[in-house]
Parts: structure tokens; C-alpha cells; sequence
């Protein structure tokens, strides 16, 4: 857990249901709140980002255990985006991503777009050429696109979502290649 400083305003980003109709496993993580920042416009931070990234990924994992590869694997890509959106925040501001309004670029579940917009397209295609976990790991992750499974809970075979968290957790792979610029 981090420390805030004092003084810090925050806001639950999860309300979970006091009533024993909550569809979520026991234990999962995602029925716990996450509390994040709060930027003086109300948009996420860096800190809220990194901090859904974790979120994402610890309840990918829950999921994909209990036999929910497609929930899992949704979720998992959602891990790698919080990632990118971070780094748009650094380089767009110094912590908070733009409003809607701003930038259509911004608001996609796109990796390749995200690249773009953080500008790190040609130093991931240099370090791709040079660094095979990389390269292997940015494969297997660079397709994800929610929009194809949202409303199919069979979509993703098993091998699939176990490889996909893979990656994501493989040591000096593309989320480390992107935390690694935060």
C-alpha cells in the first residue's frame, strides 16, 4: 500500500453491495474498494493508473483460477492499458490524463494508438528488434481488444488467458518495458 500525503483527497472507485447478491467470487480482489486520487478536475492520475493496473491484473488472476478465462482475460488487458494511460499522463501533464473532450487519441483501448499518443512507437519497435522477452511478450499482448469480448463470456480458451497473464507478469516484458518509463 502507499502512502498518501496528508491532507490528499481520495475517492472509491469500486462500491461493493452489502447484500449477498454480489455475482463476484469471495476473496476476489475486485470486491475490494480501491481508493485513488482525486486531480483538482476529477480525472485520473498517474497514481490512479498504476494503481487500476495492479487492480486489473490481481483480479485477472482470481478470475482466470476460478475458470473465468474470457472475464479474466478482459480484464488483464485492462492491466496493460492503465499502463499506457499512465504514461499519456506523464507526458501530456504531470499527473492527470486529459478530459474527453481533448483528445479522441487518448480515449481508446487501442495499444497501438496509446503508443502513439506516449510516443514510445519507435523506442518499443527499437527495443523490440533488441530484446526478445520483450518482443515475445508484446506479441502475445499487442491484439487485446475488449470490444470482441465484452459480450462473449467463451471467447477466450484457457491457453489463451494463461498465456496473455503471462506475459504481462514475464520480467522484462512489455508492461515492465512500460513501467520502467513511469
Amino acid at each position: 500500500s502507499h502512502e498518501l500525503p496528508r491532507g490528499t483527497k481520495t475517492r472509491s472507485l469500486t462500491q461493493v453491495p452489502d447484500s449477498g447478491g454480489d455475482p463476484r467470487p469471495r476473496g476476489c480482489c475486485a470486491c475490494r474498494p480501491l481508493v485513488v486520487l482525486v486531480s483538482e478536475c476529477g480525472m485520473p492520475t498517474i497514481a490512479d493508473f498504476f494503481a487500476l493496473s495492479d487492480r486489473y491484473l490481481e483480479s485477472a488472476k482470481a478470475l482466470i483460477e476460478e475458470g473465468h478465462y474470457s472475464t479474466g482475460y478482459y480484464l488483464a488487458g485492462y492491466s496493460v492499458e492503465c499502463l499506457l494511460k499512465a504514461l499519456i499522463c506523464k507526458g501530456v501533464q504531470p499527473t492527470e490524463f486529459p478530459p474527453r473532450d481533448t483528445n479522441k487519441t487518448h480515449y481508446t483501448h487501442s495499444y497501438e494508438t496509446l503508443l502513439k499518443t506516449a510516443r514510445l512507437q519507435d523506442a518499443l519497435r527499437f527495443d523490440t528488434s533488441r530484446f526478445p522477452i520483450l518482443n515475445g511478450s508484446y506479441l502475445v499482448l499487442k491484439d487485446w481488444e475488449p470490444a470482441e469480448l465484452r459480450y462473449d463470456p467463451t471467447a477466450t480458451p484457457e491457453k489463451k488467458a494463461r498465456d496473455f497473464v503471462a506475459a504481462i507478469d514475464t520480467p522484462g516484458g512489455f508492461p515492465s518495458w512500460l513501467k520502467q518509463r513511469l
